[in-house]
């Protein structure tokens, strides 16, 4: 039984120098800390007046076949004092054809909004024309599901999957590919329905400190 202990005894000391061994040796490599994530940080938040981008819209089973473009421009940025809603933006955004014309008639394919991305019913994502035409309809305003980082387009980015609730919390209506530097809502990506948007053009203007209004 002695000799049983005088070994436990010794296994154990052995444990310990190794282990005080490994720490001398190892110890900064485990005292890094462990990567951390990219947050998520709407885009729109920092955006300034003159910001633009153009999307190229495609058939959603052929890339290659052109639909039109979209416009948004951020006509204005502004902070209303003392207001604590954040910055406001009034952002235009024009449909258009292939050939650069505007679609439909009237203000039916070009609307002015004014966009507060930091109250509950505005948001952050981008405005469509089919989204402001369900506005009133229960259930049928697309939300987010979730918000994943991902690569995008080579680069350290998100995926955010929308559902649209009357049709159910499982079925992703709309899936866009944020990249942070990206102009505007920072989309650079949006696959939606039948068509795919594709960043085609867009516009950085410097960044500067947003006007603050009374």
């Amino acid at each position: 039984m002695r000799r049983v202990l005088i070994f436990v005894i010794t296994l154990e000391c052995l444990l310990l120098l190794c282990g005080a061994i490994g720490i001398a040796l190892y110890g900064a490599k485990l005292r890094q800390p462990s990567s951390v994530s990219p947050v998520f940080r709407p885009p729109l938040y920092d955006a300034v007046t003159g910001d633009s981008v153009r999307f190229r819209k495609v058939a959603r089973d052929d890339e290659n076949r052109v639909l039109g473009y979209v416009d948004y421009e951020i006509e204005q940025a502004r902070v209303v004092k003392n207001s604590g809603f954040g910055t406001e933006f009034v952002i235009s955004i024009i449909d258009r054809n292939l050939d650069g014309d505007r679609v439909g008639s009237g203000s039916e394919r070009r609307r002015k909004l004014r966009v507060q991305p930091q109250l509950l019913e505005h948001g952050f994502l981008p405005p469509s024309f089919e989204e402001l035409a369900r506005i009133d309809v229960p259930g049928g305003r697309s939300v987010i599901r979730s918000i994943k980082t991902a690569e995008v387009e080579g680069e350290r980015g998100f995926i955010i999957e929308l559902v649209r609730p009357r049709d159910g919390l499982d079925n992703v209506t709309e899936r866009l590919y944020f990249q942070i530097n990206a102009p505007v809502f920072g989309v650079v990506r949006w696959e939606r329905g039948d068509e795919v948007w594709i960043l085609h053009v867009a516009n950085r203007e410097p960044r500067r400190e947003v006007a603050t209004v009374e």
